[in-house]
């Protein structure tokens, strides 16, 4: 009976192990921004964002991409933490993930690269499998921000230029309950009969009297982007996802063409064995 023992006690430390590892988290600091994160078992987590003495608490878990297509099928992708290859320290917070079939790595990184300035953000994915994959679109991240009711917060963006410049140009708007927005970029910004302008891939919220606190966000890509702002509830929710955006067209040979017949239309990118992924954005 007593040889057991120390296996039944080897198995309780390393589940309270695994469960403490999958409960942890991280901090990034500048002098400006104090970020923190939560490793979940399943995705990860901006918990809050503090500037100063405001804090903004984040209620989205990150909502990573949840299938993929292999030889025409649409396989559904697990993915859990490996905190064996996670890292923390004083200037990244890489959260790694794994699926086990098919093999795939996803690595949710931010980096504290100076001591003023934002604070970035990449997901990269890996194909570990010996298959081809096609990926769906994988959003940068979504934030839900808690606020109150009563909170004034006000949104700055601004317009490309492209071609003759609107009256407007930069815009510095009410953020009030029901409030939505979007803003598209691509690589050639065209003025479109009817259709909004294309902004920089970049947008401010801050509060509009007293200490003017906020955040902003933005994208280093120059190809398609799409970003979203929402605020809605008794205790408002400021929402943002952003993401590369889907082509309402695939054109001839364009490898992000979506593979196979399906119902509805979204946009996939060719992914060879080996082969990586990097999505990048700031934030502060």
């Amino acid at each position: 009976m007593n040889s057991h023992r120390p296996w039944w006690i080897l198995v309780w430390w390393l589940s309270l192990s695994t469960l403490a590892l999958a409960q942890s988290g991280g901090n990034l600091q500048s002098a400006d921004t104090k970020l923190r994160f939560e490793a979940g078992l399943h995705s990860p987590r901006l918990t809050s964002l503090r500037n100063g003495t405001e804090a903004w608490a984040n209620r989205a878990d990150e909502t990573l991409i949840d299938s993929v297509i292999i030889g025409g099928n649409s396989l559904p992708i697990e993915w859990s933490l490996n905190s064996t290859e996670s890292h923390v320290d004083q200037k990244i917070v890489s959260f790694v993930y794994d699926s086990i079939s098919p093999r795939l790595r996803l690595v949710w990184e931010w980096e504290a690269r100076s001591e003023h300035g934002p604070i970035e953000h990449q997901i990269r994915i890996e194909n570990r499998s010996s298959s081809e994959v096609w990926l769906p679109l994988q959003n940068s991240f979504s934030f839900d921000w808690e606020t109150l009711a009563q909170d004034q917060l006000e949104q700055f963006y601004v317009e490309k230029g492209a071609d003759t410049p609107s009256k407007e140009g930069t815009h510095l708007v009410a953020i009030p309950d029901h409030y939505e927005w979007e803003g598209s970029s691509s690589t050639y910004a065209q003025p479109r009969p009817g259709k909004e302008r294309e902004v920089i891939p970049y947008f401010l919220v801050e509060h509009s009297f007293g200490v003017q606190t906020g955040w902003y966000v933005g994208i280093e890509f120059s190809g398609r982007t799409h970003l979203t702002l929402s605020r809605d509830g008794e205790f408002a929710t400021v929402r943002w996802p952003a993401a590369l955006s889907s082509a309402p067209k695939s054109n001839k040979g364009e490898e992000a063409a979506k593979p196979g017949n399906q119902s509805r239309r979204a946009r996939f990118w060719k992914f060879p064995p080996g082969d990586s992924l990097s999505r990048i954005a700031g934030d502060r």
